[in-house]
């Protein structure tokens, strides 16, 4: 899915450049501190940026998985960006805005 997700936004009009797996982010969970890695940054045309987590649907309710994405979500608002979890459901949205930008 992720490889999808490069691909398309390699030809989103909107999309000024992407990262991969850009920075770190520390959380707790069970008892420890772990390092969380979110999957891509992505910097629009308009100058805003966004961080996104691509993961399946069906894995989107694991409770480490909640506990790395409130990690991120508050850095991510520290620094003024959006954090999104993408799943099936927002590759298709993508899929279908690129589609219509190339029409």
């Amino acid at each position: 899915m992720e490889e999808e997700f490069y691909n398309l936004l390699e030809t989103d009009g909107d999309v000024a450049a992407f990262a991969a797996e850009p920075f770190k982010v520390p959380y707790f969970w069970a008892g420890k501190w772990h390092n969380y890695i979110p999957d891509i940054r992505v910097n629009f045309i308009d100058g805003s940026s966004e961080i996104w987590e691509v993961k399946p649907a069906n894995q989107t309710d694991f409770d480490q998985n909640k506990a790395k994405w409130a990690a991120m979500n508050d850095h991510a608002l520290n620094l003024g960006w959006k954090f999104f979890v993408q799943t099936e459901v927002g590759l298709g949205k993508l899929r279908a805005k690129v589609k219509r930008q190339q029409i």
